[in-house]
């Protein structure tokens, strides 16, 4: 369901090879400007400061079309390397498209309509430090995406109320106390 768009894409060059031979990680400036303010832009938030490739710089916005426009132009002149964009509504449209996904369609394979994460880059960045910072986002999407998948599965497959049943079991499988009884003993060989 989410896609990051917007970056060039191409074969990892040979050139990335520098810099696991320098043994460390290239570090990018990253800013993120959310204008969402939801659980999901707030795990994306959380997860880009994680990943080892980028220094994150938030950017708090009163009117999210104008900042857009104003770090797209700072992109254009090499100011900003690369922006993160979480648009308004990005939590609500996965959420809907989660909750309107039957089990089958979440573990699902197939195509998904896409619900764009737009990374804007400086055109003048090398194109493996493009791809490199696409894959990381790309995994961080990914990743979250799964642990929300997970538990929307969790909710749907062994809530019963999820489906409008009463109970107080959880689940298909439970534990059974029994005393134990000597006759039902096994023993293994």
């Amino acid at each position: 369901l989410l896609t990051v768009t917007g970056v060039q894409t191409c074969a990892l060059p040979i050139s990335l090879q520098d810099f696991f031979r320098q043994g460390s990680s290239p570090q990018f400036d990253l800013v993120v400007l959310d204008g969402d303010r939801g659980a999901l832009a707030q795990a994306i938030r959380h997860g880009v400061t994680a990943l080892p490739y980028f220094r994150v710089e938030p950017r708090e916005l009163s009117d999210f079309a104008q900042a857009e426009r104003d770090l797209r132009e700072r992109a254009l002149r090499g100011e900003a390397r690369f922006v993160l964009l979480l648009p308004p509504g990005l939590t609500a449209r996965h959420d809907k498209a989660l909750a309107e996904a039957t089990p089958q369609m979440l573990a699902s394979k197939a195509a998904k309509p896409g619900i764009d994460v737009v990374l804007v880059t400086d055109p003048a960045l090398r194109s493996d430090h493009r791809v490199l910072a696409s894959s990381a986002l790309a995994g961080l999407l990914s990743s979250i995406e799964m642990q929300r998948v997970y538990a929307r599965l969790s909710r749907t497959t062994f809530d019963p109320e999820a489906f409008g049943e009463k109970s107080t079991e959880r689940g298909w499988l439970r534990i059974r106390e029994r005393e134990s009884d000597r006759s039902e003993e096994h023993t293994s060989e």
